[in-house]
């Protein structure tokens, strides 16, 4: 069988590929050709993480207060698709 005598050079040099992690590098034919802009970084200032930061039990309030408030603007959203003025069924 071919397949049989396939699958283990392919399974070798697969592994040799997992086995070098490399960064991955962009694609400059792409990028040329379709003239992407290039984004600068924000300042440095930005990517530091904030000096003060909340305690645990004040994170956990406002997260917990952020997905109730998201829920209540689903329920809004839903109840403003029905129409006050239509007739029961």
């Amino acid at each position: 069988m071919i397949t049989k005598r396939a699958l283990l050079p392919l399974a070798l040099l697969l592994s040799a590929c997992a086995a070098k992690p490399q960064a991955p590098q962009p694609i400059q034919a792409l990028a040329e050709s379709h003239r992407c802009p290039a984004y600068p970084l924000p300042p440095a200032d930005l990517l530091k993480p904030p000096a003060k930061t909340l305690p645990q039990s004040d994170r956990l309030i406002s997260t917990e207060q952020a997905i109730q408030l998201d829920e209540l603007i689903k329920w809004v959203k839903a109840q403003a698709v029905i129409d006050p003025n239509e007739s029961p069924r």
